[in-house]
């Protein structure tokens, strides 16, 4: 959808980017394409740049759960913590305006 999407360096140092299909204040969940790298539960990523309705915030990204083995690839969830406080009240307010959110 292109109005939220989450940048990270897998381990080879490539950047990837990629959209999120939802986001809230509990989490994100994106997708990864069938052949590409998979991060695992417990996977951390630090200076990852989470765009959402044209803002953009730096933060330490967590891998909650990654389940492979749908046919177009895997599907990631997934914690942002931002490097403030007054980020994460922006970040908030940025979710509350994705159309596909419930906000929480």
């Amino acid at each position: 959808n292109g109005q939220a999407t989450v940048e990270l360096e897998d381990p080879t140092g490539r950047r990837l980017g990629v959209d999120l299909l939802n986001i809230s204040n509990r989490g994100m969940c994106f997708g990864v394409d069938l052949g590409e790298w998979v991060p695992a539960r417990g996977d951390t990523f630090e200076n990852v740049v989470l765009r959402v309705m044209g803002d953009a915030f730096i933060g330490t990204l967590e891998i909650v759960h990654a389940t492979e083995g749908f046919l177009s690839g895997s599907v990631c969830g997934a914690k942002f913590h931002p490097r403030t406080q007054a980020e994460g009240d922006q970040l908030s307010e940025a979710i509350r305006q994705f159309p596909v959110c419930d906000g929480q």
